[in-house]
This record gives structure tokens, C-alpha cells and sequence, in this order.
């Protein structure tokens, strides 16, 4: 059943459920001065102006201030590998490169949330398959990102935005910033989305997280230690709750008391995390382990 949706493709009804077909892209690289892989995330914003109506405040994006992998529901008539990479190009600007070599990695169906879950085929676009994605850079992106939003508050101050709401949607940003995070902290901050037992593991003010995943204090972004430092000032080395000021200041001022759980982006990144420095793309990618993964994902 999960084959015969998968290649049949749209909407379908399964079960008097409804399945909705999705895809996302997860770019990774190796650390050049750690050595370690690295997922590039775009973190969501909070007011969704893609279902927003004049004169009344945006309703909640889903997954308000989580760094995520670019993603989002498949368009009538576009393949999956299509909706990735146009996805990219939507939220980060990038994936327009002459030559673009994805890896299906996972197919997983979500848990049913008001009678509807997201079959989601989970794309891999490696540095050992594009030599493109370890020259991309995040400070680039964000000045992308920058641009896109200052046009975006233009047309909400003239209000243009509201002329063809279905039209402009797309002039909304769908990213508040982007970076590339270490697989390892981002394993344990996508757990902690969960609140401060996460998934199982060691609560966040304690140093076996970085055991947990393998990480290194000494080998983690500057900027991720120092934002550790400023909500943990008593256990500088902690990972904390909140990815980063951002996050927990909107939370705050909007009275939002928990972080939505990220466990599908969790078990994507836990699996990149696992990945050889050098991988043989051809090895983990290839049909046979894709299959062995949807089975345990459908059961």
C-alpha cells in the first residue's frame, strides 16, 4: 500500500484517512574544520501569512522557530525529486544549480493529525554528489532572506500584499534565517523539542547529550556555544531548550508554553548523522536500503 501511493501520487484516501504526498531536501556537507556533517536548516517564522486575512493578526506558522530541513506538499503533476528542489529554491534561494544529483533517503508516513498524514519521501543532495553545496553559504542566504523580507513589509505597508492575497502569497518569506547546524547538536535540539526529557535522552543541563551524539564541545559553531552560554550562563556548555533568541522571545511574548515536536526531522538528521565523512552515495542510497526503510516506517 505505501509502494502503490507513493508512485500513484496526489491526494488519496486510505482507510478513510486522507495521505498527502510531500517531499523534503536536506543538503549536507562535511565540516572542513571538524570533520563532522553538517544539515542545512531554514528556521521557521511565526506570523503565517499564507493563510492571513486583513486586519486580523497572522495566524501560527507550524513549527514556530524550529530550524527544519526545506520541504513541502508535492503540486499536482510534480515528482517528488521536482517538489525538493523547488522547495530549496522557495525557502533558501538555492537549488537552481546546473546539475543537481538527489538520493531518495526515507519515505515515512506522519501520525494522523485531524484525519490527514503526510507520506514523505526525504531527499538527500550531498557534497559527494554536488560539489555546488559545499561552497553555499549561510550569510548568503540570509541576505537573500533579508532582501526578500524588507520587499515583503513594502507591500504590507501599501498594502498591495492584500490586493491578490492568492497571487503575492509567495512574496511572504518562508524562512527566518538559515544555517548550517552540526548533525549531532542538531539531534539533540530537534529531541529537546519535546520539552526537557526530549525523546528519552539525558536532560538538556546534563553533558551526556554531547556523548549521546557525539558532540564535541570544542567542535561546535561559535555562535551555537555562545547562545548556550546566554540562557545556561551556570553550565556554559549546555544545549539549551531554544535554538536561539529568536525562538524564545516570540514564545514568550505569544504565550507559547511548548515547542512543537520535530521527530520526523529528528529521525532524518539522527540517520545523515550516522553517515561516513567520504559515503559511498550509491551504497546507502540504493533502492534495496530505501525499501528496507519505508518498511519499518509503514509498520
Amino acid at each position: 500500500k505505501l509502494q502503490f501511493l507513493y508512485f500513484i501520487g496526489g491526494k488519496e484516501e486510505m482507510c478513510g484517512e486522507q495521505i498527502i504526498k510531500a517531499a523534503t531536501a536536506a543538503l549536507v556537507r562535511v565540516c572542513k574544520r571538524t570533520g563532522r556533517n553538517e544539515v542545512l536548516f531554514g528556521q521557521t517564522p511565526f506570523d503565517n501569512y499564507y493563510k492571513a486575512t486583513k486586519g486580523e493578526t497572522p495566524p501560527l506558522m507550524r513549527y514556530p522557530g524550529e530550524y527544519k530541513i526545506p520541504g513541502g506538499c508535492i503540486d499536482t503533476g510534480e515528482t517528488g525529486e521536482q517538489c525538493a528542489l523547488r522547495e530549496l529554491d522557495e525557502e533558501l534561494g538555492v537549488g537552481k544549480a546546473a546539475t543537481v544529483k538527489q538520493r531518495l533517503w526515507s519515505v515515512r508516513i506522519t501520525r494522523k493529525v485531524k484525519g490527514r498524514r503526510h507520506l514523505m519521501m526525504n531527499y538527500i543532495i550531498h557534497e559527494a554528489d554536488n560539489e555546488w553545496v559545499s561552497n553555499i553559504s549561510s550569510h548568503n542566504i540570509n541576505e537573500w532572506l533579508d532582501a526578500k523580507r524588507k520587499r515583503f513589509e513594502e507591500t504590507l505597508q501599501n498594502g498591495t500584499f492584500w490586493e491578490d492575497c492568492g497571487r503575492n502569497r509567495h512574496l511572504a518569506p518562508e524562512v527566518h534565517q538559515a544555517a548550517w547546524v552540526d548533525t549531532g547538536y542538531a539531534c539533540r535540539m530537534l529531541a529537546a523539542s519535546r520539552g526537557p526529557s526530549g525523546f528519552g535522552f539525558p536532560e538538556p543541563q546534563t553533558s551526556e547529550i554531547f556523548e549521546r551524539f557525539n558532540v564535541c564541545k570544542e567542535d561546535l559553531n561559535e555562535s551555537w556555544l555562545a547562545h548556550a552560554a546566554q540562557l545556561s550562563p551556570s553550565e556554559p556548555h549546555a544545549v539549551p531548550l531554544f535554538w536561539n533568541s529568536f525562538q524564545q522571545d516570540e514564545m514568550c511574548r505569544r504565550n507559547i508554553t511548548a515547542r512543537d515536536p520535530m521527530y520526523q526531522t529528528l529521525t532524518v538528521v539522527d540517520g545523515v548523522h550516522s553517515l561516513p565523512s567520504n559515503p559511498n552515495m550509491d551504497t546507502l542510497c540504493g533502492m534495496d536500503m530505501v525499501k528496507a526503510r519505508s518498511n519499518v516506517a509503514e509498520w
